[in-house]
């Protein structure tokens, strides 16, 4: 989710659940970093690391590598290139 899209909907959050749109902000970085460390745990098995969700895994290659490391079962049967 990009910045405007993470705005937009924490202003929504914020008018309809009169929350401050400072603390909702830090309660979602704080999720993020959260995510981040945990997602690392797993990769850390194949020495591979991520630092910002949307980039790491917006080619897909991590993103496959952490679901495979997650759910204990492996997608690749064999090298489509």
């Amino acid at each position: 989710m990009d910045r405007y899209s993470f705005l937009c909907i924490a202003r929504s959050y914020h008018a309809t659940n009169n929350i401050s749109l400072f603390r909702y902000g830090q309660w979602v970085e704080v999720q993020i970093l959260g995510f981040t460390a945990w997602v690392n745990s797993f990769l850390q098995k194949r020495n591979e690391k991520i630092t910002d969700l949307q980039k790491d895994f917006r080619d897909g290659l991590r993103l496959v590598s952490f679901l495979e490391l997650a759910a204990g079962k492996s997608g690749r049967t064999q090298d489509i290139i």
